[in-house]
């Protein structure tokens, strides 16, 4: 699905980091240094991933803020995305709600909800938002937050996953259809569902009634999926969807990939 947007615009942009932390100072830096060159990771003590949501978000309305005469508006619609669990907090509950209220907003229209697109979440929610904006002429701004925090033994920073290190942080943007900080000029997003197994591997779902739900074994699970179906293959699908919404994107933005700066 691909669009050339004629009205969107970024009205705001934050984000939220915890202390940049050496890998060296890190026990289990050996693991990742000669995979990923990488010399730190962000690591949020004490915060959740709500708390640097907030952070994200308001940093995203003072910058709104720059570019706006008079009173800020109200975000008319409010995605939010957390997709670790400790990241969360506590289930059975709106973080979405929780964090428009820790930034102030008031009681009014629209929903606050919640996106889950594993990494792609945030990136997602752009191309739904501009969707909306642009079939909703009553609605005017839109805001999208996520923030994620990790730790052992449930969530090692460095050690959880395959070459990846997953940092603390929080992240946010302001879509409007006022001219802002930059203009979004198009959008495109594609969907290959058979890769959900990376993540899921062959574990069962567990009953509802689980009370200890355990270390997350990703390491594990992605080598389950690979052993059945081959790194070929996750490459080749992964390359393909990337490909596609890099070409549709350029297309409909009339832009070459040189032409990016």
């Amino acid at each position: 699905m691909t669009m050339r947007w004629k009205n969107l615009h970024l009205r705001g942009v934050g984000a939220a980091l915890g202390e940049l932390v050496a890998v060296e100072d890190l026990e289990t830096e050996s693991t990742l240094r000669g995979v990923t060159s990488q010399r730190a990771v962000s690591i949020a003590h004490g915060s959740t991933g709500m708390d640097l949501a907030v952070r994200a978000g308001r940093n995203a309305l003072a910058s709104m803020a720059i570019t706006t005469t008079g009173a800020l508006p109200v975000p008319d619609l409010h995605f939010h995305a957390a997709i670790w669990r400790g990241s969360r907090g506590i289930d059975f509950w709106s973080r979405a709600a929780y964090v428009r209220s820790r930034l102030g907003l008031p009681a009014g229209r629209g929903i606050a909800t919640e996106l889950n697109a594993m990494s792609n979440s945030l990136v997602g929610g752009i191309d739904i938002s501009a969707r909306v904006l642009a079939g909703s002429p009553d609605l005017d701004t839109v805001l999208l937050t996520g923030g994620e925090t990790f730790g052992p033994p449930a969530f090692d920073h460095l050690t959880a996953d395959h070459g990846i290190a997953y940092g603390d942080g929080g992240s946010a943007l302001i879509l409007g259809r006022q001219p802002g900080l930059a203009r979004v000029v198009a959008t495109s997003s594609y969907t290959d569902p058979t890769l959900e197994q990376l993540h899921r591997g062959n574990d069962r779902f567990l009953p509802a009634g689980t009370t200890e739900l355990g270390i997350e074994r990703i390491r594990e699970r992605k080598r389950q999926y690979t052993d059945a179906v081959g790194a070929d293959s996750i490459t080749r699908r992964n390359h393909d969807g990337v490909r596609a919404v890099i070409d549709e994107a350029l297309h409909d933005a009339g832009r070459q990939l040189d032409q990016l700066r």
